[in-house]
């Protein structure tokens, strides 16, 4: 498993951000063991395989808060109904500042984007 230091990536962080970005890292590795992860692109990008242009998700910051991209959104159930779409099949969750942080639901998430991601490769 090759994962970039997480720290590179959160001291191009705000400080006010790290706590948060700590936890969502942290889920998503515990959902997605063996994910590989490095900085690409200004975001901390997860993939298989270091698979950069097909992620399973990324994170970052925005100036409302943090932004966490699945790559496979479209086709996710999104039972929460958190994902917000553009014109690709990207689908992203911003959980504002003051948004109480479900670690179980990022866990959740990314194990169906691994789920999707995995069954698209094996295609």
């Amino acid at each position: 498993m090759a994962r970039q230091p997480f720290a590179d990536y959160l001291a191009t962080k705000d400080e006010s951000f790290h706590d948060r970005l700590v936890a969502i890292d942290a889920a998503i590795v515990r959902a997605a063991p063996g994910i590989d992860a490095a900085i690409k692109w200004k975001q901390y990008m997860y993939s298989f395989d270091s698979k950069w242009m097909n992620p399973v998700c990324m994170v970052d910051t925005t100036k409302k808060g943090i932004a966490l991209r699945f790559t496979v959104g479209r086709e996710m159930s999104d039972p929460l109904g958190v994902l917000r779409f553009g014109d690709s099949s990207l689908g992203t969750w911003d959980i504002a500042p003051e948004e109480k942080l479900k670690v179980a639901d990022i866990g959740r998430y990314v194990r169906e984007a691994v789920k999707i991601r995995k069954s698209e490769e094996k295609k």
